[in-house]
């Protein structure tokens, strides 16, 4: 799901970047608060609409390796797109 990550990832949500690489789109979806999921599974829907360089910022509640509640945000650029448009890296 994600090939990048700011290294203060770790320091933030407590889990390790390694992991964080591994996470499919329903771990995320687990760890995204459950009034947040829509926003934010939409702003992710979105993302395949933007341009090379286009820039997508969101906001969301992540739920801490400890269990309790953090808000983040997400900066995306798109880096490619494939022969449809479609965002491919992120």
């Amino acid at each position: 799901l994600y090939t990048y990550s700011n290294r203060a990832f770790e320091r933030i949500t407590g889990y390790r970047l390694a992991d964080f690489a591994q996470f499919t789109a329903v771990k995320m979806g687990q760890l995204v608060h459950p009034e947040d999921q829509l926003h934010y599974m939409d702003s992710l829907m979105k993302l395949n609409e933007l341009k090379i360089g286009e820039l997508s910022e969101f906001e969301y509640r992540f739920l801490h390796q400890k269990g309790h509640w953090l808000w983040l945000m997400t900066r995306a650029v798109v880096f490619q797109v494939n022969e449809e448009g479609r965002t491919t890296q992120i």
